[in-house]
Parts: C-alpha cells; sequence; structure tokens
C-alpha cells in the first residue's frame, strides 16, 4: 500500500539512475538553501474612507444643525 498504486520506472544503469537521483537531491537542497519565506507580515492597507467615517461624521453635523435651529427658534 506505501506505492499508491505507482509503478516503478525501468532504469538502463543502476550507478546512471544513483547519479541522477544525487543530482536532483542536490538541485532540491540548492532551491532549499535559495527559498526565501512568503509570509507577509505587513499591516494591512489603510483605506481613507474607514479611517475618516464619513457617515458619522454627516450624521454629527446634521444633528448640530438642527441643535443650532432649534436655539434660534427659541431665541
Amino acid at each position: 500500500m506505501a506505492d499508491r498504486g505507482r509503478k516503478a520506472m525501468p532504469n538502463g544503469s543502476k550507478i546512471c539512475n544513483e547519479r541522477w537521483v544525487q543530482h536532483c537531491h542536490q538541485l532540491h537542497l540548492d532551491k532549499l538553501k535559495k527559498m526565501k519565506p512568503s509570509v507577509d507580515n505587513a499591516a494591512p492597507k489603510e483605506y481613507s474612507h474607514l479611517i475618516t467615517r464619513a457617515k458619522k461624521q454627516q450624521l454629527l453635523e446634521e444633528r448640530y444643525m438642527e441643535i443650532e435651529l432649534e436655539n434660534r427658534h427659541l431665541l
């Protein structure tokens, strides 16, 4: 069950096959040495429309305008 359905590849020479496996393994090790991390640890981009809270600011301005209008009526 260890082969998971794969069949052995026929090879002409045991020595040539071992050299090829060593070559591929060396390429793999070289790639591991050159590998750089791929995790982005930077803070997410801050969007101005999320920072300014324009809707909240608009509601506050409308509320202040209503208060000013009521104050004028009272005067």
